[in-house]
């Protein structure tokens, strides 16, 4: 109920204008603008931790899914359902899941099959209401797979040869005689920076200053554009090329605008004018896409303003810096980091550093927060063996919710909250995103909302056609059904653009639906139902894939292994946690009840429905076979057929009904009142269940749409052996695991302690221990530790 009354505020104020009639003042009536748009453009964030980053196929990959409310990094209890896929090169997908959410925590896995090719591919995840915004606030991440049947194709890896470069002035503008600090990049085609050095000259050829690049192919230099001036930059790779690049447009009036930290823990913002008859006001908005943080006004005083904002009053993770004229006119923008004040702390104490194969190791834990104030988080945990394949340069949650969820980079940059304040800097004046866009909030531009948030369960999605002009068909009811022991049935009515919605219940695993409309009325209607998952990509660019010979004999060991634990284990690894689901029909308990078999069986439907179901009347005006269902509240007959179904499917015709075999229905139950389900008003229901569930030799309509769809994914279960007796520790059966131990659901007590226990494998090597995790309000934190099995 929040939400929608979070969207009929959003659609009062387009209505009224952004502006109407304030008699608050300019800065003011900006923040309130800014803040109705945040309250009306709810932003989620995810984070996946997942047990691993490099695979071999036959391997599974376990993930936990974290999602927040963007701006303050609460756990959201809004989306119910997260969409994960695993993309290739390509954009191409290979695996797909619809993973279920319970307070903004969810888990699940992928098996990976010998089909899959080898390469690096993209694992990303989303919410249908993320959907609506760019596809660069997706979470993302790469993983490697190796297929020792399938070799990867051939990939371009020049890393050193120039795919773009780009500059970047401080606040946005150029303005001739202001001095401002201009960022540069240079990629290549991986979206990796390279190193690179260059001159600027002004276009009488003289060499203005020289400037030089990191190792990530990011720098910065100060520049004073000269009345008149043009400027080229020269600029020299490590490959040996040399390219020419022009700077920016240069204004001859306007503002430009410096922020820097000082040591006095003050956030400094000078703005500084070349309008010598400028004395206007210029506001200062600072917000974290979520509400606004801090605002102030001030006027120039020769051509100059000075903004100190205490960094305590400013919160943590990326900020935006607005710069308004008077006009209310946004002329310079900037975004900054905020360290955080506060952090999850995990602390991880193994009983032992060192372990022989096929013994009982216990890892202890704590969580606290900076102050040692105990804390119970959401968290999840992973034990691997270390070895020269897997990637352990990973982003922990804290890192990615506060500062590498707004850069757009490539996934091999290595920023993070700890990196140093300069480089974090450049990556954000050089590869940052916005959430929020001006433009945006100043026409209160929503995205469309064409995706609703799912905070019930999985919607489907689909279109109603006319076949007769191709065009889309509104006001036709549509039904989708999926017979089966879980039997699921979901109603829509298409609105003007022919689309319909179905929200669905409990809807695990995989089923055939069965989508139809009323084929002896819509006889010319086509139901086309939408894949749910994102055509959106984002700006991140996926490196090529690139593999050491030199790592040939560890991949084909790691093999065999883990062809040897799929050989011996597979049965364990292909266990379902099947959901405890609710069986009884969505019209709940039935006025009547018949289990066919406790009665006479007849051989017609007819007889069956005369002889002993008293609340429905067969009669056959005009030839066709019509049925009453009683009214029992009002002890009369409703006029027109009840809702009939088969296994869940809707029957229209009641001579088919009729003429159905009785001696395969089980039995049928009776609604025997007005029954209301979505738009759908029913004069009564019938429903009839088969022995077998799947509506044996039954002839659906020829214009029925049958197809496989993917409920919520089914959990496995993470298979970890226990070697308690001798018997056990000697037996002959080999235990090549290198993930030890996974746990998407860490529980901690009230003292912020918890434990997990597992026991070695015949695998010697190094183990890393990785826990992830977050507290309700948004408390994030990661650690890591290690042991060995000798």
């Amino acid at each position: 109920m929040r939400l929608i009354s979070k969207i009929s505020l959003f659609v009062f104020i387009c209505l009224t204008g952004k502006f109407a009639n304030s008699q608050t003042s300019g800065l003011a009536q900006v923040e309130d603008v800014y803040q109705s748009y945040f309250d009306s453009n709810l932003q989620e964030k995810i984070f996946v931790h997942t047990d691993r980053n490099f695979y071999l196929t036959g391997e599974i990959i376990w993930f936990k899914v974290y999602l927040v409310e963007a701006g303050s990094n609460h756990l959201l209890d809004l989306s119910k359902i997260v969409y994960v896929d695993v993309i290739d090169a390509k954009n191409q997908p290979i695996l797909r899941a619809k993973i279920k959410m319970d307070r903004g925590v969810g888990n699940g896995s992928f098996y990976l099959s010998n089909e899959i090719a080898t390469g690096n591919f993209r694992f990303r995840a989303y919410s249908n209401w993320m959907k609506n915004y760019s596809a660069n606030g997706f979470f993302e991440k790469p993983l490697t797979v190796i297929n020792i049947q399938m070799p990867p194709e051939f990939q371009n890896t020049d890393t050193n040869r120039l795919n773009e470069f780009k500059f970047f002035p401080e606040g946005g503008n150029l303005v001739q005689n202001l001095e401002s600090k201009i960022a540069f990049l240079a990629i290549n085609s991986q979206g990796t920076g390279i190193p690179c050095s260059g001159l600027v000259i002004s276009n009488s050829r003289d060499t203005v200053l020289r400037f030089r690049s990191d190792e990530n192919g990011m720098g910065y230099f100060k520049l004073k554009p000269l009345q008149g001036d043009s400027y080229e930059s020269i600029v020299s790779f490590a490959d040996g090329s040399q390219r020419h690049f022009n700077l920016p447009h240069i204004f001859r009036l306007g503002w430009v605008m410096n922020l820097e930290s000082t040591i006095n823990h003050l956030v400094r913002i000078e703005l500084s004018t070349n309008d010598s008859n400028t004395s206007q006001d210029a506001w200062l908005i600072i917000h974290n896409g979520k509400k606004v943080i801090f605002g102030t006004s001030q006027k120039f005083q020769n051509g100059k303003i000075e903004y100190l904002v205490p960094e305590d009053q400013l919160g943590e993770g990326v900020l935006t810096a607005t710069i308004f004229n008077s006009k209310r006119q946004p002329v310079c923008e900037r975004v900054f980091f905020q360290a955080p004040g506060n952090k999850l702390n995990f602390k991880i104490f193994p009983d032992q550093y060192e372990y022989t194969s096929r013994k009982k190791i216990r890892i202890n834990l704590s969580a606290s927060d900076i102050k040692g104030i105990s804390v119970q988080p959401e968290a999840s945990i992973s034990i691997f063996r270390m070895d020269s394949l897997q990637n352990l340069n990973e982003p922990d949650i804290a890192s990615y919710l506060h500062l590498r969820s707004s850069i757009v980079s490539n996934f091999q940059d290595s920023v993070n909250e700890n990196s140093q304040k300069e480089l974090v800097d450049l990556t954000l004046l050089t590869r940052a995103w916005r959430r929020i866009r001006w433009d945006d909030v100043a026409q209160m531009n929503r995205p469309g909302f064409e995706f609703l948030p799912e905070y019930d369960g999985h919607i489907i999605s689909g279109k109603v056609t006319n076949t007769k002009n191709n065009g889309p068909a509104g006001d036709i009811f549509t039904y989708i059904s999926s017979p089966g022991a879980n039997l699921q049935f979901y109603v829509s009515r298409s609105d003007s653009l022919g689309r319909v919605k179905f929200y669905t219940h409990e809807f695990f695993g995989p089923h055939e639906l069965i989508v139809q409309t009323d084929p002896t009325r819509d006889t010319s209607m086509r139901v086309d139902i939408a894949i749910p998952f994102s055509e959106k990509y984002s700006d991140r660019v996926l490196p090529s894939f690139q593999l050491n010979p030199a790592l040939s004999n560890r991949i084909m060991k790691n093999s065999i292994s883990a062809q040897v634990q799929n050989a011996y284990i597979s049965g364990y690894l292909r266990k379902i946690d099947q959901p405890e689901l609710d069986t009884t029909g969505f019209y709940g308990m039935p006025d009547y009840k018949y289990n066919l078999d406790d009665y006479t069986r007849f051989t017609t439907m007819e007889e069956v429905l005369r002889e002993y179901v008293s609340p429905i009347n067969v009669g056959k005006p005009g030839g066709k076979f019509r049925l009453y269902v009683i009214d029992d509240p009002r002890r009369s007959l409703f006029n027109e057929n009840p809702l009939v179904l088969l296994d869940g499917v809707p029957v229209f015709d009641m001579d088919q009904i009729m003429a159905y075999d009785p001696l395969k229905v089980r039995k049928l139950e009776v609604v025997s009142r007005r029954y209301y389900y979505g738009p759908l008003v029913n004069p009564g229901i019938a429903s009839f269940t088969t022995y077998k569930g799947n509506l044996e030799d039954f002839h659906l309509d020829p214009r029925a749409i049958i197809l496989d769809y993917e409920g919520l994914q089914l959990q496995r279960e993470f298979y970890s052996p226990r070697y308690d007796l001798e018997s056990q520790i000697k037996s002959r059966t080999p235990d090549f695991r290198d993930l030890l131990y996974w746990s998407p659901a860490i529980q901690f007590d009230s003292k912020g302690n918890a434990s997990v226990e597992f026991f070695s494998s015949d695998q010697k090597g190094k183990y890393r221990i990785v826990i992830q995790g977050i507290t309700e309000n948004g408390l994030a934190g990661s650690a890591i530790s290690t042991f060995e099995i000798k």
